[in-house]
């Protein structure tokens, strides 16, 4: 029997979704949770593969059970093992064909950058930017270099066999009372694309690049042109839509 879960986790004391061998990751504390629920060894697939330090509003999960549960029981068993820094939102069950990453159509993600004051207890939960005064007066036009096709090459710092070509089908960047809130919606994202994209941004709004330089980066297919990487403390996986 196969379900499908949608979680939410606390990425700051994680290294990553994926299993590590000498590091704690969401991955490796659901499938002990499962085995300590139901006495079986599973596996736990997952949308996509989230960063160290990395949020997730409503991660999707699957894994195959040799037993047929009710939602409800499933949620409370697995809640009931987990550490207080992932959590079940709700459970269901699934056709055997369902799989969460390649069945993914579109997923959403979230960055908050924080212009304010320090709080410490939201240190974990944003990124903090203590640099040179930005110019906020370009946030509608950057974000529209990015919509559409196009090959992301540039912005990623993975394997460069990787088909590199992603769909972005909304991109903002908000001001709200000096927290910028970027919200980007693609149908799939690279390692480290969207914290390299807002890195990138962020030296032009800092005036040490100009938007239509951001773009030849973007038409470059260069991935040394793009050095800066925001921290994972403030990107968030929103949702994901199949």
């Amino acid at each position: 029997m196969r379900y499908k879960a949608v979680i939410s986790y606390d990425g700051t004391l994680f290294h990553g979704f994926q299993k590590q061998k000498k590091h704690r990751s969401v991955q490796e504390e659901l499938e002990n949770a499962i085995y300590k629920a139901f006495d079986q060894k599973k596996e736990v697939y997952a949308s996509g593969r989230t960063d160290k330090g990395v949020h997730a509003l409503a991660q999707v999960i699957h894994f195959d059970l040799n037993l047929d549960l009710q939602r409800r029981n499933l949620k409370k068993a697995m809640n009931s093992f987990l550490p207080q820094d992932i959590y079940v939102n709700n459970v269901e069950k699934v056709d055997d064909n369902f799989h969460a990453r390649f069945n993914a159509k579109a997923k959403t993600y979230r960055y908050l950058l924080d212009l304010n004051e320090v709080n410490p207890l939201l240190v974990n939960y944003r990124y903090y930017y203590k640099g040179p005064k930005l110019d906020l007066s370009k946030l509608d036009e950057i974000p529209k270099i990015f919509i559409g096709t196009k090959d992301f090459k540039s912005f990623s710092k993975g394997n460069e066999k990787e088909n590199t070509v992603r769909t972005i089908y909304t991109f903002t960047i908000k001001n709200i009372d000096n927290l910028l809130v970027f919200e980007i919606k693609g149908d799939g994202f690279l390692h480290n694309m969207i914290r390299l994209i807002i890195g990138m941004i962020l030296e032009v709004l800092k005036g040490k690049l100009g938007v239509n330089k951001l773009k030849e980066i973007l038409d470059s297919k260069d991935q040394k042109l793009t050095p800066k990487l925001v921290p994972g403390s403030g990107l968030y996986l929103v949702s994901v839509e199949y």
